[in-house]
């Protein structure tokens, strides 16, 4: 879709890529919940580095389970596994799309 992607495989990994990347990261997509590091402690981390940062958090575990295990602050940015690719697509253009524009 033309977008660059930076793959990391846990949040240290992910850590690291984004301090060893100079250009700006506009939007990270991370899991909830994984091993080491869940994902709001990434998304904290990150943005502690890079200000203003979008996280979208995706998850397959049922909100239950998520309030146990990382849950998620209101008005997080959040979809739900599994889902299409082109669902994933539409989210990260609405996240990426300035606020203006979608007026």
């Amino acid at each position: 879709a033309g977008y660059t992607v930076l793959v990391a495989s846990n949040g240290e990994e992910a850590l690291a890529l984004s301090r060893a990347t100079p250009d700006p990261i506009d939007l990270v997509v991370t899991d909830v919940v994984m091993p080491r590091m869940n994902g709001s402690e990434l998304a904290q981390r990150l943005a502690a580095e890079r200000p203003g940062i979008r996280v979208l958090f995706v998850s397959g575990y049922a909100n239950e389970v998520l309030d146990v295990r990382g849950g998620l602050e209101p008005g997080t940015e959040y979809l739900q596994k599994p889902f299409v690719p082109s669902v994933l697509l539409d989210r990260v253009r609405e996240l990426l799309t300035p606020a203006r524009a979608r007026a």
